[in-house]
C-alpha cells in the first residue's frame, strides 16, 4: 500500500523564491544601464541648438545644365563611321551525332516540331564508322543564329556551333 507524501509548505514557496531574486535583478540592471549609457539629454539639445544656430542655411545651387552646355563636343560627319558588319559566314548548329540513323531521325523529329530548318548528314570518321549528324540551319543572320539558339537552349539540346567554310 502506497503512502501519498504530503506537501509541505517550503514546496510552494520554492518557485516563488527563485521568482522574486529574477525580477529585481532584472530591475536594477535595467536601471544601472539606462543609468550608464544615457548621458544628460539638456546637454545635447544645448549642443545641437549651438550648431543649428552657428551654420547659414545655404541654397544649394546646380550648375549641372550649364556646364553641359560648355563642355559640348561637336563630331562631324566625317568622324562618324558606320559599324562594320562583325562576320558575314553562315553556321549551322549541331545537335548531335548518333551511330543509329534511327536516333538521328528521332532527333530531326523533336528539331522539326520546334520548327527549326533539320537536316540529317552522314559522316565517315577517321576510323572508318558512320556518324548520323543532326543539323540545324544553315543561319548568315545573326538575329537568326540567337533565335535558334535560344530555342535549343530553352528545350535543353546540347549543341555545337560550326561555322560554314566558304
Amino acid at each position: 500500500m502506497a503512502v501519498k507524501k504530503k506537501k509541505s509548505k517550503s514546496d510552494s514557496n520554492n518557485s516563488l523564491g527563485g521568482f522574486l531574486p529574477g525580477i529585481l535583478t532584472g530591475i536594477l540592471l535595467t536601471v544601472t544601464f539606462n543609468y550608464v549609457f544615457n548621458s544628460n539629454p539638456e546637454v545635447e539639445k544645448d549642443k545641437i541648438k549651438e550648431i543649428v544656430n552657428a551654420q547659414e542655411i545655404k541654397k544649394r545651387t546646380y550648375d549641372f545644365y550649364k556646364l553641359l552646355k560648355e563642355n559640348e563636343i561637336l563630331i562631324s560627319d566625317d568622324d562618324i563611321s558606320v559599324p562594320e558588319e562583325a562576320d558575314s559566314g553562315a553556321y549551322l548548329f549541331q545537335v548531335g551525332a548518333f551511330k543509329n540513323a534511327n536516333d538521328a531521325e528521332i532527333r530531326k523529329v523533336e528539331l522539326v516540331l520546334l520548327d527549326l530548318p533539320t537536316q540529317v548528314e552522314e559522316s565517315t570518321v577517321d576510323n572508318g564508322e558512320i556518324l548520323y549528324r543532326v543539323l540545324v540551319g544553315p543561319y548568315s543572320n545573326t538575329s537568326k543564329t540567337a533565335l535558334a539558339r535560344a530555342k535549343l537552349a530553352e528545350n535543353d539540346f546540347p549543341f555545337l556551333l560550326v561555322k560554314l567554310k566558304q
